[in-house]
């Protein structure tokens, strides 16, 4: 019964379904010196992304520690100063003895 009901697919619709591939052709494997420039130019671009890298992070790294050094300094300046004023200070008792040109 459902054989007469059905009816085939026209042809002209099956010719269009039917995909088409070209015939391999025989390629040659690639070689490793053709790899050569790519492997070149990524070389150089990691090489040169990781200076700029490196040139920024010691630049960040320079500031902290001038940072750093420059209290530090002001730290030695100051004991510096300190001393020098007690040194003054002793020098300035010393020469108010009444003995003091005696020793001259």
């Amino acid at each position: 019964m459902f054989s007469r009901h059905i009816r085939p697919a026209p042809r002209l619709a099956r010719t269009l379904a039917k995909i088409t591939f070209p015939e391999a052709q025989a390629q040659p494997k690639p070689k490793l010196s053709e790899f050569k420039n790519p492997l070149l130019h990524t070389f150089l671009v990691a090489s040169s992304t990781c200076l700029v890298l490196h040139a920024v992070w010691l630049r960040l790294e320079y500031e902290v520690e001038e940072k750093k050094l420059a209290e530090k300094t002001k730290q030695l300046e100051d004991s510096i100063q300190d001393l020098l004023d007690e040194k003054r200070v002793e020098i300035e008792r010393s020469n108010k003895r009444w003995y003091h040109y005696l020793w001259k």
